[in-house]
Parts: structure tokens; C-alpha cells; sequence
């Protein structure tokens, strides 16, 4: 649910067509429209918007060789437990 400064609440509902940079959205996601005005969402979940929000690579760009490389990934966990889980890298699409 998004709700405006005025109170005004609209559902977020995901539609089949909605794609975000000709990607279609995965289970969970729905197509958000921002603007100048700020808007509370509501019933999401906290934790994990902050955790997601803090991913950062050092250097964004991977190379294409054979040879290995280092990159470090950092993020905050916003869950007051420790977190586990794997990590997967997915490449671009072509042409952006």
C-alpha cells in the first residue's frame, strides 16, 4: 500500500504486463512509481528493504577474462539475527 501526504492509499497490485527495463518482475515485486512527492509505504518489510538497499560492490564492473578477480560485496544486515544464504551475480541484458 502507498499512502500520500494527504492520507490518500493506493494499492500496489501487480499486473501480468508490468515490466521494469523490459524485465519482468519476480514473485514478491511490483512496479512503483516515484515522484517529487514524497509517499509511505506500508506493509513491507523493513528489514529486509534496509538489508537490500546496503548492497554495494567495490567495483561494479566484472571482467570478461579467465583470469581470477576480486570484488567485495558489503551490506548492513537489518535483522537482529545473523543472516545466511548465496549470492548470484546475473549479467545484464544486452544492448543496455
Amino acid at each position: 500500500m502507498q499512502i500520500d501526504l494527504w492520507g490518500n492509499a493506493t494499492p500496489l497490485l501487480r499486473k501480468s504486463a508490468d515490466k521494469v527495463n523490459g524485465r519482468e518482475l519476480a514473485a514478491g515485486e511490483v512496479k512503483l512509481s516515484l515522484g517529487p512527492m514524497p509517499v509511505f509505504l506500508v506493509d513491507v518489510d523493513g528489514q529486509l528493504a534496509q538489508t537490500r538497499a546496503s548492497v554495494a560492490i567495490d567495483r561494479p564492473l566484472v571482467e570478461s577474462s579467465l583470469q581470477p578477480h576480486v570484488r567485495r560485496v558489503r551490506f548492513t544486515n537489518g535483522y537482529r539475527e545473523t543472516v545466511s544464504g548465496t549470492m548470484r551475480l546475473r549479467p545484464r541484458a544486452a544492448g543496455r
